[in-house]
Parts: structure tokens; sequence; C-alpha cells
């Protein structure tokens, strides 16, 4: 085969592996969440974060959400940052369905993710193989969990065989105590489907960065422009990665002097831009969460911050990559310092680490995957390089040598993305719940057509509240959720639990007009994060506007009350 032909093998075999990346992609979103007949199919494994997400979505394409409020703690500027779930929202109301509108954004954000990845290994480290071995990191993650896994099953064939049907993750620290977290499989990319976007403009910046050819001044300018006005936008859209994007391009600004018109226009716009927002309503500021930023160093290392625990728990975490990364800047050490090499990689990587290592950002540390998310994708293409190099020693051997290092390299690398591979398991065979959407939701309709769009629902539980499908904002939405948004839970909770408490009527309806409620559901509920509701008050006083199938949920609408002339209703 001469070199033309291999040529054009190489680039068929190239655009084959694309098309494999957005199928991938498309699967995991619409396995995760779809709609069929008008049900919603929620896959158990983001059945928690979408309960946050719906509501958000909702509140943009059948209420009236501007200037933004959260849904979940309404009466305050909105401190999530939201404007994916907007366009979304704005989708929806264009008249796509829903799972189409989540999952087109979310499908091009993750497939452009690895793509820029592929884009970025193969630039600095002019190889296809470790693009494609980057990408493979990047989806089957390198931790310890397959060691849990056949720790509790035995390793035996026959556990290796039930891992096809395995239908929970191994690990999911720090939720069930294990000290392997559960932010690094997929769970993450299908969940929290703004963050995979956010990182899709991060590496695209990251290849445009380091990509092989000069440009003009008058590009450079054009670019930065483009670059800096999406940058700009990242407070609204994901501030984490708004923070690694200016680690990296401050970093590349001194290790790219060849396009620092580039990288000061960018600076420039994306400041001017959140000038603008600082001005608007739609401002949701560094001063968001109430605590500020905080120094907590080792993020969830356990049992003390010491170099044993701290090895130890990134061993666990991350597996073979804590010995591939720096095995990959020693064999690179003497092009360290040349201009395009590891470090343009490496560098903005580190120091995003140590910021998650090191700093609190949010209620909840935990919120800090961010950042380690981020910077693996800037270091897998070091781990990618190891094992190709450990193929290539053995290409150069005898034939007995060359099959003992193939055979090792196989094994280190299947070991490597074995974690991955477990936990892909779990995402396969993931169950749905089913919630009935508005056509077929005889609750979620009486809001839709009873209430304004912008009116507050005093709502009996959290979680899928008709309210929040038809688009309307609940008094309180699930305590974990505006709690870790850095809200106030208390104070809203005791206002709620004196609504509810039925000791006296102008009291409720003071405050129900208070915080423009338009409507109240009632139910006996047991659970222990719900305030105790008077239900016999309400069936004893007021007629329900609506009474769901079983007569759990009883709906009234203000008016009926607190009559607008006052009296008895």
């Amino acid at each position: 085969m001469g070199p033309a032909q291999r040529a054009f093998s190489a680039a068929a075999l190239e655009k084959v592996f694309f098309a494999l990346l957005l199928i991938v992609s498309t699967w995991l979103m619409f396995h995760s969440f779809a709609v069929t007949d008008h049900v919603m199919l929620i896959g158990s494994k983001v059945w928690s974060d979408f309960a946050a997400t719906l509501p958000l979505i909702r509140s943009f394409s059948m209420g009236d959400n501007w200037p933004p409020e959260y849904p979940l703690y309404p009466g305050e500027p909105i401190r999530y940052h939201f404007l994916f779930f907007a366009l979304v929202g704005a989708l929806e109301k264009l008249g796509l369905p829903l799972d189409w509108a989540l999952n087109l954004p979310s499908i091009l954000g993750f497939f452009v993710t690895l793509l820029m990845l592929y884009l970025i290994s193969t630039a600095v480290l002019r190889d296809r193989r470790v693009g494609v071995l980057a990408v493979l990191f990047a989806l089957c993650n390198g931790s310890l969990s397959f060691v849990e896994y056949f720790s509790t099953h035995g390793w035996t064939p026959r556990s290796v065989a039930a891992l096809w049907d395995l239908a929970h993750f191994p690990s999911f620290g720090p939720f069930d105590g294990s000290e392997i977290l559960g932010v690094w499989n997929l769970n993450v990319y299908i969940n929290q489907r703004h963050f995979g976007v956010a990182l899709a403009l991060l590496l695209g910046f990251v290849w445009f960065s380091l990509r092989d050819y000069d440009r003009p001044v008058e590009r450079q300018l054009q670019w930065g422009v483009l670059f800096g006005c999406l940058a700009g936008l990242l407070p609204l859209f994901h501030k984490p990665v708004l923070l690694v994007l200016a680690v990296c391009l401050a970093v590349y600004f001194f290790l790219v002097p060849r396009l620092r018109t580039f990288f000061l226009t960018m600076g420039a716009s994306s400041l001017a831009v959140m000038l603008l927002l600082s001005l608007s309503p739609l401002d949701i500021g560094p001063g968001a969460t109430p605590a500020g930023v905080r120094w907590a160093p080792g993020f969830l290392v356990q049992g003390g911050l010491t170099a044993e625990n701290f090895l130890r728990f990134w061993w666990l975490n991350w597996g073979l990559h804590v010995v591939w990364i720096p095995v990959a800047l020693w064999l690179m050490r003497d092009k360290f310092l040349a201009p395009r090499s590891a470090r343009v990689l490496a560098i903005p990587a580190l120091l995003v680490f140590a910021i998650g290592c090191t700093l609190q950002f949010s209620a909840e540390i935990t919120a800090n995957h961010k950042f380690f998310n981020a910077a693996f994708l800037l270091l897998a293409p070091l781990s990618a390089y190891t094992l190709v190099r450990i193929f290539d020693i053995g290409a150069g051997l005898r034939r007995s040598g060359r099959l003992a290092v193939w055979t090792a390299g196989g094994l280190l690398l299947l070991a490597t993305v074995a974690g991955g591979i477990v936990d892909l398991m779990p995402i396969k065979n993931d169950a749905a719940y089913q919630v009935p959407d508005l056509p077929v939701h005889p609750e979620a309709r009486w809001f839709a057509e009873n209430t304004a769009a912008d009116a507050v629902v005093l709502n009996s539980h959290f979680l899928y509240h008709p309210a929040s499908i038809a688009g309307r904002h609940v008094f309180l939405g699930w305590p974990y959720f505006t709690w870790s948004a850095g809200y106030d839970v208390e104070a809203r909770r005791a206002v709620m639990a004196e609504m509810y408490s039925g000791r006296d009527a102008n009291r409720m309806c003071a405050l129900l007009a208070e915080h423009r409620i338009g409507a109240v559901t009632v139910e006996d509920t047991n659970s222990p994060d719900m305030v105790p509701i008077n239900v016999g008050f309400f069936d004893a006083r007021y007629t329900p506007d609506l009474v769901s199938a079983g007569g759990r949920l009883r709906i009234y609408h203000v008016s009926t009350l607190c009559p607008p002339g006052g009296g008895a209703p």
C-alpha cells in the first residue's frame, strides 16, 4: 500500500471513528431521557438531577421566568447558571419535543468534547493512536471500581459474565461511603447536560490555540471576539468551566506567543460581556453562594490530608493514570520546554487540579469534581502517549519480545479502562421511571390552564410536582437542590410550615399574597424532609378545585382559600 493509499485509509477510518463517537453520544442521551406517548422516560441514574433540570427547562418553555428566578426557590434572582436550560426551553417553545430539545444540544456538546479531545491529542502529540486512546480514557474512567466489584462478587468467570447485567455502580462515593467517587463515569455527562457543552467550548478553545499554523492579526481579532463573547456568557452557562478557561488563557498567553493578539482580544471581549451582564438583571455573580470561596485543602481525601492518604485517594479514583501521566512527562522531559509539547496540556491541567484540591466554591465540596473532570481531559493525551510508547517499544523487538511487550501493554490498557467498562454497565442496564407529561397529566394540565405563567405554587411534595411539569414555580424545591445552590432553605421551610399549619387562616392568606402564590396543593405526607401539613384544616374549611385520581392530592386556587373580598370561602 502506497503513501496515498495509507493516507486515504487512515482518513476513512478517522471518519468512521467520528461516526462512532456521534452514535455513542446519541445513545447516551436518548437512553437516559426520552418521551413516548406524552410520558417522560427518565433513567433511574438521572432521576434525582432531572427533578431540578426539568422544572428549570419548563419554567422557560411553559412558564414566564424572565428575569430568571430559580423555579425551586422563587422570589430571588437566580443563583444557578441557567442559560443552557433556557436555550432548551426556547427550543421546546419553538415546537421541538422536550426530549429532542434537551438531547440535541446535549449530544452536540458531548460529541464535540470527544472530537476536540481527539484533535487536541493529534495536534500536540502527532499520533492518531494517542487521540483514539485519549477518547477511550474519557469514555472509560480509570478508577479502581472494578476492583471493588470483583472483591464483592469474586474474581471468577461467572462474575465477569454477570457484569453484562450489572444494574448498580459498584462505587458511588461519597454518597455510598466509598472512597471511589461516582463523578468519573459517564453518569456525570448524562446528568449535567450543560457540562458537556461547556467542556466542548473549553476544548475548542484549547484546540484553536494549539493548532499548528499561524494566523494573521485580523483573523486573531475576529476569533478573539467570538471566543470572548462565548466565554463571557459562561457565568450564566457553567461557572466552573469559566475558571478553567481563564487558567488556560493565562497559561497560553505565555506559552503560545504567536497568538497573543487572539488571547488579549478574547480576554477583553469576555470581560466586556461579563461587565454588561453584571449591570443587567441576569447577573448571578461570584456572590451567588453566600459562603463565598473557602480554603478547603484535600478535596474528599479521607483520614486527614497526608501525602499517603492523598496518593491513595487519587490511586483509587484515577487508577493507572496516576502512573501514566508522570511517565509521559518524564519521557518528554527534553521537549517539555519546546513551544508545542506536553507542557501546553500539563501546566494548565495541573493548575486546575491544584485549585480543585485547595479551594471550595460552593456549599458542597463534591461540586469541585468539575475541575478534576476538566483537568483529566487535558491530561488524558499524556496517559495515551505512555501506552502508545509501550506498544512502540514492543514493535522494535523480535517476535517473542514483541509478543510479551504487547501482551503486557494490552493487560495494562485493560486495567486502565476496566473501571470505566464496569461503570458503563449500570448505565446500559438502567431502568426508566415514567412521568406523565401535560396532555396525560390532569394535575399538571390544571396548573397550566388555571394559574398565571409566572405563578408560584405552595407545594406539598418536592420531586416532579405537577406544577413544575406545567412550568410554574414551586415555593420550595428539594432541600438538597436549593441548599447546594446557596439558598436559605431553613428560612423558607419555616414560612412553608406556617402556611401549612392551619393555625391562622388570615395569616396564611397574608403569606400567600406576600409570596405571590397562586395555588396550593395539600396531601398526607410522612416524609421527614417535608413540613407537617394540617390536612384536616383544609378539608374542613375548603372545597378543592381539583382532586387527583385516588384522592391523594388536593389542589386549591388561591382565590378558593382567600376570596378577593375577604370573609369565609
